[in-house]
């Protein structure tokens, strides 16, 4: 250790020796000398508790090791591509910086940069990843300081309206999972979400399905009523293009053909009748409110272990989001989910057509690495 005068400014150095005998030596400069002192002594406790064999490490060389050690034992292809983009981003803001260089306000103006353009959930989630790989750099004695402490979440693009969200498909494939565990005919609520999540329909239009418009023969649906939210009414749908008829896929139509099959026996067994046929009537006679579905779609996604909270109309979002992630063409879905013409489509769906677009951007800047 040692504190010397050079050109004008105080130069404060240490050596160490790694685990095979080799000295190396770390250094900084201060306008002042009582700096340079602070700083020497804060690297003898360092040199107390820090594993200098892996002082050299580059942040991004660590954030990978940590994910192949931490997180991608057991993750889905999602959390492994979003771990992999990550990854991207820091490599090429850091470079091969080392780990114990990047300081804090180093850290908050790749931040900055970085959620200029992007929302706060995105900027968030990334956050919560390099603290966590720091915590875990600080216990293996690399690092003495959490660099992402206090760091100021700047973000550019508008947090998205609870109506507007939507899942994503590993944690859509969680809630329908659960969803079936949970359906008896007491609880028709967690069959509408399925067949919302399945079929883009509108809370309105499930809310008056009828058995009639049910076709088990060729597994379609025609969707051409709406009972409003809150109200009693059966009436036609929005618009004449939302009266339409639609594929379902064959397992959301045999929990349709088993539920018939429940409800009819019971409704027989005690002798009462399905006023107007509605396919989720319940054991009362009764259709699952809004709010109903609701409650029952926050309970699913927090035993499903799903963070994102949406609404009903959420679910019809992620039908759309899975549908343009799987290539399907804006006329398809716009015809499917009942708009009144593509236009509608592009303009409610926009947001969810960028994000699509930024996995398909980093699938092509994958694909290109490979040149």
């Amino acid at each position: 250790m040692s504190v010397n005068k050079r050109n004008g400014k105080w130069e404060a150095r240490i050596s160490y020796k790694d685990n095979h005998g080799k000295y190396h030596t770390k250094s900084n400069t201060f306008d002042r000398k009582s700096a340079a002192i602070d700083f020497e002594r804060e690297m003898q406790l360092d040199k107390k508790q820090m594993d200098f064999s892996k002082i050299n490490i580059s942040f991004t060389d660590y954030y990978t090791k940590w994910t192949e050690l931490y997180r991608l034992p057991g993750v889905n292809q999602g959390g492994m591509k979003r771990y992999e983009n990550y990854g991207k981003k820091l490599k090429e803001y850091f470079g091969d910086e080392r780990l114990i260089d990047v300081s804090k306000s180093e850290y908050q103006e790749f931040i900055n940069k970085y959620g200029a353009k992007r929302s706060k959930s995105t900027v968030s989630r990334l956050n919560s990843y390099v603290k966590a790989m720091c915590d875990e750099a600080i216990d293996e004695g690399i690092m003495r300081r959490n660099f992402t402490r206090n760091v100021k979440l700047v973000f550019g693009v508008a947090a998205v309206n609870a109506e507007d969200k939507y899942l994503q498909l590993d944690d859509f494939a969680k809630l329908l999972h659960q969803a079936e565990l949970r359906y008896d005919l007491s609880n028709t609520s967690a069959l509408e979400i399925i067949f919302i999540g399945n079929s883009g329909a509108r809370f309105e239009e499930a809310h008056a399905l009828s058995w009639n418009n049910v076709h088990f023969e060729n597994n379609t649906v025609t969707i051409k009523h709406a009972i409003p939210s809150g109200g009693n009414t059966i009436k036609e749908t929005k618009n004449p293009t939302s009266t339409r008829t639609i594929a379902i896929n064959p397992k959301t139509m045999d929990l349709l053909k088993k539920h018939k099959t429940n409800q009819e026996n019971y409704y027989k067994a005690k002798g009462i009748t399905n006023d107007n046929d509605f396919v989720f009537r319940n054991k009362k006679r009764e259709n699952p409110s809004n709010k109903a579905v609701s409650d029952m779609l926050k309970d699913l996604l927090k035993e499903a272990g799903v963070k994102d909270v949406i609404t009903p109309h959420g679910l019809r979002h992620t039908h759309v989001s899975y549908l343009f992630a799987h290539n399907f063409s804006l006329l398809y879905v716009s015809q499917r989910v009942g708009h009144a013409n593509p236009q509608v489509t592009l303009r409610i769906y926009a947001h969810i057509m960028r994000a699509v677009q930024q996995d398909e951007d980093a699938r092509l800047e994958g694909l290109l690495d490979d040149f």
